[in-house]
């Protein structure tokens, strides 16, 4: 059945069809877009004036709404695809008259065009007399209009031309080959360079905007006070009789600074999404198609707000509801049942769900990654700002909400947590790295150190378990304050004698559930990769030799080799290095042990350091290092980012390269 529904429904579907005094009640408009849906209706859109009825009041009373509109269900729009709904304003009425044009073809009519004496017509020379004849009353052609009369007089229906051009030389031209070079070479050369090489004539020949007084206030540090005055204001307002705007509906399509009314300010979101799902409703749609309008319009609706606000649970979870509902559908005007909850369909499709995000936890990870921006980048103009508001004296991991905090830095501190839990200390020089409270030791789950604090009174930070002037660890006094295992992990870390800054990084939580199918599947697989690495009955392992043979290097190069050995029982590990020339001389030679036990690959990465340091003690600059660990090799040229437990020790080792 066809069903076309016109008129006054005395209801809007969203807030933007509003316009002026009291915000419109969320609830009624929510029923009103249900009520659309569950009957299949669909809005068939408008031609002409945003509003369609108006309140008679003036000032802040007035209000503007689209209360007429003309809706029909898919089998109507199936029938009339072209069809236009007009808004025409009404003399008579308040509301205005919904015309509806089932024709595409149908063009308004237009009024005629009103003409308009151009002032610079009075240039030409015979501008006058044209004016004079055309305003003749007694002219026989009397009857026509002034206007006719003009462009008669002045035939300015004539198509401009360019009769010649005159060229670099001064010479004058006006065949056509010879016009349109000179215009091709006129724009090449305005528009291309000769590579100038100098610009202190230029920039001395200009005024100066900005003195060097004003450049250094304005590269001064923000602070918190210098927030624009009531005073100031009030002069500003007076002086360039600006309005002082209290509350903005948006800001850069952000809601405004909101105070206490959070729900009256983001519900603009559920009214967005609301009436994109209404409009989904009537079409027919496949499974397919329900996923990809979910995931990539329901879902990144929100996502601009969210990266600046942190939504509240009940509207994440009405947000679900609403796209749960779309994904399920609707038979005649009931929901279909829910077979599997949201929380299971915002799982990966490998493991049963259809990867759709969870709108709270995409919420927290979208501010959490605001918070890692302002924690790595300082000297950001965001982080000065914050740092000069809420932290002033603390670094922003120490950061507090403090009081009456912006909804934006309330939102933040909401994920601080987030990012406290997620990251590791990247060990340097120990110097920012509290020994009680903070994540480093690379063993622990947690990363903290569990052993009960001392109370002998040293060192609060990492660098007083260190010395300094040999760059090791105090191993005596770490066994002495920290449990054995914790101990041994601690002597375990690499010290890099160059001293980086400690620094703060990410880690990544692998460990995903797996259904015991997959994990028996995996370690079928793992079976046969280990069988078939094996020798057969009655055949014997072949050994493979690989020769390798030494290659001159070019003049003035040098070739460093390094190792590293790992001493598992006696808690130790040593390095060697060995430096030759192109000729295969040895230029230098060092072994050396460490004691702390130190694993496989930080061991490598220390030899590697040890061979470029001792190269550039001997002023050998042009190197070439030669190992067997491909990991710390690939990370030294940058073809793969390096491990965590060496990323120190690679980095200060990048310096001499």
């Amino acid at each position: 059945m066809l069903w076309l529904v016109c008129g006054d429904f005395n209801e809007i579907v969203h807030p933007d069809e509003k316009l002026g005094w009291r915000d419109r009640d969320a609830d009624q408009m929510k029923a009103f877009r249900e009520v659309l849906s569950k009957c299949g209706l669909i809005d068939l859109g408008f031609v002409g004036q945003r509003f369609t009825w108006c309140k008679g009041r003036f000032g802040d009373q007035r209000t503007l709404i689209r209360l007429d509109r003309m809706v029909a269900n898919e089998a109507w729009s199936l029938v009339s695809p072209e069809a236009k709904v007009h808004h025409v304003s009404m003399s008579s009425s308040d509301h205005c008259l919904l015309a509806l044009f089932l024709n595409k073809d149908h063009q308004q009519r237009r009024g005629k065009k009103r003409f308009f004496f151009e002032a610079m017509w009075t240039r030409e020379e015979e501008c006058k007399e044209i004016i004079e004849l055309a305003w003749d009353p007694y002219r026989d052609d009397s009857v026509l209009s002034i206007q006719e009369r003009i462009e008669r007089s002045s035939q300015r229906r004539r198509k401009n031309r360019i009769g010649g051009l005159m060229d670099e030389m001064g010479a004058w031209h006006e065949d056509q080959e010879t016009t349109e070079r000179i215009i091709l070479e006129y724009f090449k050369s305005i528009y291309s360079s000769d590579q100038p090489a100098r610009f202190d004539e230029s920039l001395n020949a200009m005024e100066l905007r900005v003195t060097p007084n004003m450049n250094e206030e304005l590269q001064k540090e923000f602070k918190a006070e210098e927030n624009t005055k009531e005073e100031i204001r009030e002069f500003s307002k007076g002086t360039f009789g600006a309005q002082i705007i209290q509350h903005h509906e948006k800001y850069l399509g952000l809601p405004p600074p909101i105070g206490r009314a959070k729900k009256k300010a983001f519900n603009r979101i559920k009214d967005q999404i609301g009436r994109k799902i209404a409009g989904w409703k009537g079409k027919l749609l496949s499974n397919a198609g329900r996923e990809v309008l979910i995931k990539a319009v329901a879902q990144a609706t929100p996502t601009y707000t969210m990266n600046a606000f942190k939504l509240s649970d009940s509207l994440c979870s009405e947000l679900n509801s609403m796209m749960g509902g779309f994904w399920w559908g609707q038979q005649g005007r009931e929901k279909k049942v829910a077979w599997v909850s949201w929380k299971n369909l915002c799982k990966p499709k490998a493991e049963g769900g259809m990867g759709f995000r969870d709108l709270k936890d995409f919420n927290l990870a979208l501010l959490t990654k605001q918070g890692w921006r302002l924690q790595q980048n300082p000297y950001s103009l965001a982080h000065r700002v914050l740092k000069a508001i809420y932290f002033p004296n603390s670094s922003f991991m120490e950061a507090q909400p403090g009081s009456k905090p912006s909804n934006i830095w309330r939102s933040i501190m909401a994920a601080k947590n987030i990012i406290k839990e997620g990251s590791r200390w990247v060990f340097g020089d120990g110097r920012s790295i509290e020994i009680w409270n903070a994540s480093w030791l690379p063993s622990s789950a947690s990363g903290k150190v569990i052993t009960p604090k001392d109370a002998m009174g040293f060192g609060e930070n990492v660098a007083s378990l260190i010395n300094h002037e040999k760059e090791e660890w105090r191993t005596m006094l770490v066994k002495h304050i920290f449990l054995p295992h914790e101990a041994e992990t601690i002597l375990s870390i690499p010290l890099s004698p160059l001293n980086p800054t400690d620094s703060l990084n990410t880690i990544r939580h692998g460990g995903v559930c797996k259904q015991s199918k997959i994990i028996a599947e995996e370690a079928r697989g793992y079976r046969e990769e280990v069988r078939s690495a094996l020798p057969s009955k009655g055949q014997s392992p072949q050994l493979m030799i690989k020769h390798t043979h030494w290659t001159p290097l070019p003049q003035g190069w040098y070739k460093v080799n390094v190792d590293a050995a790992v001493f598992e029982e006696q808690g130790t590990c040593g390095i060697d290095v060995v430096i030759r020339n192109n000729h295969g001389q040895i230029m230098g030679a060092m072994s050396k042990k460490l004691e702390f036990p130190l694993r496989a690959l930080e061991a490598e990465a220390k030899a590697t350091e040890a061979g470029i340091l001792l190269a550039w003690d001997l002023g050998l600059k042009n190197i070439i290092v030669e190992r067997d660990a491909q990991l710390v090799i690939h990370a030294l040229k940058g073809v793969t980012a390096p491990a965590i437990p060496i990323l120190k020790i690679i980095e200060a080792s990048r310096r001499y390269l």
